[in-house]
């Protein structure tokens, strides 16, 4: 049920500030910019988070908000239609992810016929509309947002709650926008109940079974089992594809993945989570997002892509032999003692989460520091039955152009299957390969030779990239070269035993980029 919350002016008393209680938990929040239908016209989006952060951060909590994505609709911009109609449309067109683990807050400037100031959030649930008024102080706009999402937390309004008291300023209900926003702005009774949320999940969090099912099977961030080729089923399966059509195959695909969810043991918990926080110590300064999103984990089978590291969503997803590796690694020699080996694995995976959350965000790196740029590739059918997807780097629009004159060429990065196995190898049988593309029209296909088949190079003899590149991994996409740079970086600089050493020259541009954007 949709609850409208009144904005209320009245004064109330001030109230002593409470001591700081630890920041344990976190709720995830995906902004929607709804637009109208010629993308001209947006809602107003203010998101002051610092102080939502104040208000929840007494109770424990840290407000994380992921990138906007935008929703393009007139009638949702101006509520001529109602919020059921909306969310309904909006998923349809793409823009809720993560469902269950996600606040969805939508930014309109009307809300079922009601203009700005207003405010709409599902009890409990997950959605939450937010008018914001032209002009208006930013507490104001603070509180919007930040009593809308305590809905979702599970929290009534205050004169519904007995827990509050009607004198004094809350977060749900009356007083100066300010002070219903402070440090006092809601009562220890209202701790608990926004902690016991699903939405607010432990900044550390090793998933169940179920949990990490839901998150290798959920397609609302990215579509990846669901698009795979025979090859690749086999390939990140250990087992071939089976027969009968590419849907039957892909179910097959979907139920070996959700029967590769392995649980994690107590020993498995507290070695991850020793080595998470010891190496948020060394994030913490320089490169604070990677700090703060949450870090959650899935364990499965290690015939599961061949149990390489990876992430799905908001979650690393790690092989039983990596999990098990890092126990034994630190029941040994305890987490400080095997932060070099295994933190810069955790931080590279990390940044594919991020990359995930923030797609916007990268593209100055890519663009700026990378040899490489934005294209629109026509799918091929030679490269789609012989690739190999990589769910880190689902995004395959990039391209790089090499050489001058006449013998400049545009080339399309992608790795590919060997031929010759029915089960290909994970990583054994990778080829990274360049393909020679040219412009036609908007978009760029693929060059062909006199047979018919793609004009390809082996990405490490395409003359003068390699040189351009920090790194010596991942090169068929600038998304894995970042995170391989950013686990050097982390290798040579801040986890060094001496870390006066000079960072290599290469590496400079990166990490100044990584210290001002990973905020």
């Amino acid at each position: 049920m949709l609850l409208l919350a009144p904005l209320l002016l009245s004064v109330l008393p001030a109230q002593e500030a409470r001591p700081p209680r630890p920041i344990d938990r976190c709720v995830l929040v995906q902004p929607i910019e709804v637009r109208d239908d010629s993308r001209r016209e947006r809602a107003k989006m203010r998101i002051v988070e610092p102080l939502i952060d104040r208000v929840y951060g007494a109770a424990g909590l840290d407000f994380c908000f992921l990138e906007p994505v935008r929703y393009d609709s007139t009638d949702a911009l101006e509520g001529r239609i109602d919020v059921d109609e909306v969310v309904h449309a909006a998923g349809e067109a793409g823009a809720l992810r993560g469902e269950g683990e996600v606040i969805h807050l939508f930014f309109v400037r009307a809300i079922n016929g009601k203009p700005a100031p207003n405010g709409l959030g599902q009890q409990p649930g997950s959605i939450v509309f937010a008018a914001q008024a032209e002009g208006a102080p930013e507490a104001q706009d603070a509180f919007v947002v930040a009593h809308e999402a305590a809905h979702c937390l599970g929290l009534p309004h205050a004169v519904d709650d007995p827990e509050v008291e009607d004198e004094v300023p809350n977060l749900m209900g009356d007083g100066p926008f300010e002070e219903r926003v402070g440090e006092r702005g809601l009562v220890p009774g209202q701790f608990e109940r926004i902690r016991s949320s699903p939405l607010a999940r432990p900044r550390i969090e090793m998933l169940g079974v179920e949990a990490g099912r839901r998150v290798l099977l959920d397609e609302s961030w990215e579509p990846f089992l669901s698009e795979l080729r025979p090859r690749e089923v086999a390939t990140l399966t250990s087992r071939a594809a089976g027969s009968g059509s590419l849907e039957a195959r892909r179910e097959e695909t979907r139920r070996r993945f959700r029967e590769g969810v392995l649980a994690f043991d107590e020993r498995e918990r507290a070695a991850l989570e020793g080595l998470v926080r010891a190496l948020d110590e060394h994030l913490r300064e320089d490169f604070p997002l990677l700090s703060r999103q949450p870090w959650r984990f899935v364990k499965i089978d290690d015939r599961l892509c061949g149990g390489f590291p990876h992430t799905r969503g908001t979650c690393l997803v790690f092989g039983r032999s990596v999990v098990l590796a890092i126990t034994r690694a630190i029941e040994e020699r305890g987490a400080a003692g095997v932060l070099r080996a295994f933190g810069p694995l955790l931080a590279h995976e990390k940044l594919h989460v991020l990359q995930r959350m923030h797609p916007r965000r990268f593209e100055s790196l890519y663009t700026g520091l990378l040899p490489v740029e934005r294209a629109r590739v026509r799918p091929d059918p030679w490269v789609l039955e012989r690739r190999l997807s990589n769910p880190d780097a689902l995004d395959t629009g990039w391209v790089v152009s090499l050489g001058e004159g006449e013998g400049r060429r545009t080339w399309w990065l992608r790795t590919i299957l060997r031929e010759g196995r029915e089960v290909p190898r994970m990583g054994a049988d990778f080829l990274g390969l360049g393909f020679q593309v040219e412009r036609r029209g908007e978009v760029w296909g693929v060059v062909r030779d006199e047979r018919g088949i793609p004009r390809s190079r082996p990405i490490e003899d395409l003359p003068g990239y390699r040189e351009r590149l920090p790194v010596s991994s991942g090169l068929d996409h600038p998304g894995e070269i970042a995170a391989y740079a950013l686990a050097r970086i982390l290798e040579r600089h801040h986890l060094a035993e001496d870390r006066r050493r000079p960072l290599p020259p290469e590496l400079i541009p990166f990490r100044e980029w990584f210290r001002a954007n990973l905020r």
